[in-house]
């Protein structure tokens, strides 16, 4: 089975971890691999990193592309039952951004796959098309394209107009005052504490409670 790739941020890579351990032929596309990731500021402590980690206990690939592995080098194997059901969350394990990045970044070099860094135009259930007209056809076509900044406020916050600043903005720093963080999943939680490191007042504003959802790794889902 031939599985093509949109996208080379944490979920991508996941993706292509578990197609080559599962003996697939796999293809990455992307034109600026976890270019997203960039934004984020490099200082700032993930809450649980270990859910962001892009293989599972007793995967094949464990012992070579694992997080806690790459953070501690001989490390061993955490209790299953532990790092499922979300038990994960409250695990003390923490890290930064910058390094999370260098271990999705080695990784991504270390990943016998092919990378096409091309801007994909067009996609179907098999077949990809890039921005210089090349066809990539394969048998599985998988999207782990991430998320786009939102730029509506929800319906479910009443309406402001005060201005939005983007995450690009937080880190290129902020002026004195008072920010409001919607939404209550990882990227809020961290955010809401950045930004309150840097002295400012922050509210942090959620639909229901905080949640955290997104888990790149397909088993921790």
């Amino acid at each position: 089975m031939k599985v093509i790739v949109v996208g080379a941020g944490p979920r991508g890579i996941a993706v292509a971890i578990e197609a080559k351990c599962r003996g697939y032929d796999c293809t990455l596309v992307d034109r600026d691999p976890i270019s997203s990731w960039r934004y984020a500021a490099p200082d700032m402590v993930m809450r649980s990193p270990l859910s962001f980690d892009l293989v599972y206990p007793g995967s094949p690939a464990w012992g070579t592309s694992s997080l806690i592995r790459y953070i501690h080098p001989g490390s061993i194997e955490p209790d299953w039952g532990e790092c499922m059901q979300r038990g994960i969350e409250y695990m003390e394990e923490r890290c930064t951004r910058n390094v999370f990045i260098s271990y999705a970044t080695h990784t991504l070099e270390g990943l016998d796959v092919p990378i096409i860094r091309e801007r994909v135009v067009r996609v179907s259930s098999n077949q990809v098309v890039l921005s210089n007209g090349e066809y990539i056809g394969g048998d599985v076509v998988v999207i782990a394209t991430g998320l786009s900044p939102i730029t509506d406020i929800p319906p479910w916050v009443i309406p402001v107009t005060h201005k939005l600043v983007t995450a690009e903005e937080v880190v290129g720093g902020l002026p004195n005052g008072t920010y409001a963080v919607i939404g209550g999943g990882q990227s809020g939680a961290e955010y809401c504490e950045y930004i309150a490191r840097q002295g400012h007042k922050v509210y942090w504003v959620v639909n229901n409670r905080p949640r955290v959802r997104q888990y790149p790794c397909l088993l921790y889902t």
